[in-house]
């Protein structure tokens, strides 16, 4: 048997054995223990074995994972899923706000307008759900498609309404999945696909227990780059798609301008199927709901510094005024960089270049939360980015600033130095690696 694929297959058993023992550990052995150790025992151990199973990807490129592998890693992802999901959400509570503000559109009330302090006032079951929200000063801040993904959620009337989140995150998940392997023609590429989003600790810990609706925009995303073609109508039907994310999540407006340039035709049908989708979806919410559905989506510019360590850096010699200034240059300029980089045509590659200017945009931003990484995770699977892969299980550590509610804790600011720390020694060891490999290949 090939030595590298013996210990790939190695860490996927340990993998599926940490899934079902850490949980029964906690439950018999840990029942009161803190939501740190939680977050330690049950995520820690796969992040490292995650970091490891792509760095054997980096050193054997030509691992060819065969049928039975892939079923054995998608049952791992599944039995992952399965018991994180099982577990009372960890150092989260967005999903509270999900469930107020469908309840809230299914009653006839606006939850642009209406803040969850204001809806105390209504009775149950709205006052109980606005009472574990968080922010409860501020509406609602999901543009208009993620409501109507929450109501649509809860229209499939379970009773235990994480559990009807979770399924409707599984069924993302496989339309993530199945346009994934529709664009990538290799079966090793596609191996190395589902082997990337199976069992990676960040996307199953921040979707099916914090259960984070981010894989919505990604789905019409991967949608929009799968019939994008240098055809008018393929264009068209791309830029509504887009529409649809930026609809979900404000960040897929940085993918437009990569959207338009990718081909020398039908631009200003692109354009147009862009500004139609938004128009649409924006003026219908409008119309239904009396107001234009914006909320509070400003607090990110004025009041959240959260995860940030650029700016936190920056604001420790400079007024945060002028932080805000130097991270919105550096964005621009990385951005151009970009944008003025000729890459090819082909998906994997287009991939790769909208997640580096995600990342590029996370990394400067004053609001980086761990599960923002998601936005890029599956376009760095698509194109194989091994590098930004690796730097995922790095994430938990932004965690430490949520035990203690400050971002100028002192765990917090070593846990964000270490993040980023790791995180540059990462990218460069990795593209090391990578040009190491590049040479031997050429020369065998």
């Amino acid at each position: 048997m090939n030595p590298a694929l013996a210990r790939l297959r190695g860490l996927i058993v340990l993998h599926a054995l940490w899934a079902f023992v850490a949980p029964r550990l906690i439950v018999v052995f840990l029942p009161d223990t803190s939501d740190l150790w939680k977050l330690l025992l049950i995520w820690g151990p796969p992040s490292v074995i995650y970091f490891c199973l792509i760095n054997e990807f980096r050193r054997r490129p030509q691992i060819l994972l065969s049928t039975l592998d892939i079923i054995v890693v998608v049952l791992v992802g599944a039995a992952l899923r399965y018991t994180s999901g099982a577990l009372a959400p960890v150092l989260e509570n967005d999903f509270h706000r999900y469930f107020l503000d469908a309840e809230l559109l299914v009653r006839g009330y606006n939850p642009y307008l209406l803040s969850p302090a204001s809806a105390l006032k209504l009775g149950s079951p709205i006052a109980s759900l606005a009472k574990a929200v968080d922010w409860p000063q501020l509406p609602t801040l999901y543009p208009p498609v993620a409501e109507g993904f929450f109501v649509l959620t809860r229209s499939l009337g379970l009773s235990d309404r994480n559990l009807g989140l979770q399924l409707s995150f599984g069924v993302l998940e496989i339309g993530i999945v199945a346009m994934g392997c529709c664009m990538l023609r290799s079966k090793r590429s596609r191996g190395f696909w589902i082997f990337a989003i199976a069992l990676n600790p960040l996307l199953v810990k921040e979707i099916y227990n914090s259960l984070h609706y981010d894989l919505l925009p990604v789905l019409f995303v991967l949608a929009a780059l799968l019939v994008d073609r240098d055809k008018l109508w393929h264009r068209f039907s791309a830029g509504l798609l887009l529409a649809l994310a930026v609809a979900s999540k404000i960040y897929p407006l940085l993918l437009v301008p990569l959207f338009v340039m990718r081909w020398k035709h039908f631009r200003l049908s692109y354009l147009g199927g862009i500004f139609l989708g938004l128009g649409a979806v924006y003026g219908i919410a409008w119309f239904f709901l009396g107001s234009f559905p914006w909320g509070s989506t400003s607090v990110f510019a004025t009041e959240w510094l959260w995860n940030a360590p650029l700016q936190m850096i920056l604001r420790l010699v400079v007024s945060p005024f002028i932080a805000k200034i130097i991270s919105a240059g550096l964005v621009t300029w990385g951005l151009f960089a970009l944008y003025r980089r000729p890459w090819e045509l082909v998906d994997s590659a287009f991939a790769r270049v909208a997640a580096q200017m995600l990342f590029i945009f996370l990394i400067c931003s004053s609001v980086f939360q761990p599960w923002y990484f998601l936005w890029l995770l599956p376009l760095a699977a698509l194109s194989c980015s091994l590098d930004l892969l690796a730097l995922s299980p790095l994430l938990f550590l932004s965690y430490a600033g949520f035990f203690d509610g400050t971002q100028w804790s002192r765990s917090n600011v070593i846990a964000l130095g270490i993040e980023v720390i790791c995180g540059a020694l990462i990218l460069k060891w990795f593209s090391l690696r990578g040009e190491a490999c590049a040479v031997r290949r050429r020369l065998h």
